[in-house]
């Protein structure tokens, strides 16, 4: 056989390697039980939305001696499952629930294929997920499922390019808006009642009575409903920033708090894979509690912003370029947990304030619209 008769056969082998694989798996792919349950769980996954990934686990026998009845009960014991939160149901040969469970079967991707594929070598596995499904037998797995946890699907659907960085700030904006997000920004509770609690013994007046005090504490918890922690810049920096790094795709590399040579503070610095730049400046405006935790502290508004913070931040771009940086642009963002929505704490900006020397490089600058940080559920 000649050396390109050869190299067409590997090219053949290779392409129908899936296939020769199946055809030599225990053949349970061949008996018409299993052929039906397939076609009947893809026209499931099609006619049903799922938002996740659920796994209909069979013994072989079982799917072998499946019953009329089990095929009729196939979809309400999968609709059953689902509803009831379960993502694994294991189905006997009439098709009825012998167990289901929620299960976080591994880490990632791989380690659920490895899981299945160990598991399918005593069970058939059905893999429903959104758009496709995947089937395990004999320790191998056939389909095109690219994703096995609602986590790797999630997080390459939300990768983006550094180039679309934009995109990743208006993202966060929505982000801002779930309560596992937002609420670590926030005093709580007991840390308000603290504070009130010293101020009423600092006043010297008599105790309140218990209705009093509960009048008192309404008020409070109302009138600071957006207090903010101490230090709450680390916070929205670090929230931010893990944000980012955990949706950019490619060879990307995200600090913190970068040193510049005038021993400035960079808040975010990424670099991109062609070795490229980018800053990040973080600032907020409202109020916080004071470092002592016993008092109302520090509070900032766009006076505190504008014209300072571009200033600043054009003063880096200045610097990094000078010390033969290839700094791309600088991203000013304004974290704004005031109590009422006074608008942009940069309307407009004045280039008068920067010094001539500093003018060119406010065209590497950019200021994204503010960030609105609220805390959407009231203190009680």
């Amino acid at each position: 056989m000649g050396e390109s008769n050869l190299e067409n056969l590997r090219k053949i082998l290779k392409d129908k390697e899936a296939a020769v694989r199946a055809r030599t798996i225990s053949g349970i792919n061949d008996h018409p039980a299993f052929r039906r349950l397939l076609a009947l769980l893809t026209n499931y996954e099609k006619g049903h939305p799922l938002s996740g990934f659920i796994a209909v686990i069979l013994e072989t026998e079982d799917v072998e001696s499946f019953t009329e009845r089990g095929f009729d009960l196939l979809y309400d014991n999968i609709d059953t499952s689902i509803s009831n939160a379960h993502n694994h149901i294991a189905l006997n040969s009439n098709g009825e629930i012998v167990s289901s469970d929620r299960i976080q079967p591994g880490q990632s991707g791989n380690d659920v294929r490895r899981l299945y594929e160990e598991m399918s070598k005593e069970y058939v596995v059905f893999l429903l997920s959104p758009n496709n499904i995947q089937h395990f037998i004999d320790g191998n797995d056939a389909g095109e499922t690219i994703f096995f946890t609602n986590e790797d699907k999630s997080r390459y659907a939300e990768l983006k390019e550094i180039s679309d960085i934009k995109q990743l700030f208006e993202d966060y904006r929505l982000h801002l808006t779930i309560r596992n997000t937002y609420s670590k920004f926030f005093a709580s509770n007991s840390a308000k009642r603290a504070i009130l609690e010293h101020q009423i013994n600092s006043k010297g007046d008599p105790k309140p009575t218990t209705s009093e005090k509960e009048k008192l504490q309404k008020e409070f918890f109302k009138k600071h409903q957006h207090l903010l922690e101490n230090k709450p810049e680390d916070r929205f920096r670090e929230d931010l920033r893990h944000f980012l790094d955990q949706r950019l795709k490619g060879d990307v590399y995200i600090t913190k708090e970068h040193i510049l040579e005038s021993f400035k503070r960079i808040d975010i610095f990424i670099r991109d894979e062609f070795g490229e730049l980018y800053l990040i400046e973080v600032k907020w405006v409202g109020t916080s509690v004071h470092a002592t935790g016993t008092k109302i502290g520090t509070s900032f508004n766009s006076n505190d912003i504008n014209p300072e913070a571009i200033v600043q931040t054009v003063k880096y771009l200045k610097e990094l370029y000078e010390n033969k940086t290839t700094i791309k642009i600088g991203y000013l963002v304004v974290f704004d947990s005031r109590d009422n929505d006074l608008g942009d704490t940069i309307p407009s900006f004045d280039e008068s304030n920067l010094d001539s020397d500093h003018k060119p490089y406010y065209k590497r600058f950019e200021k994204i619209p503010d960030f609105r940080a609220l805390n959407l559920v009231p203190s009680t």
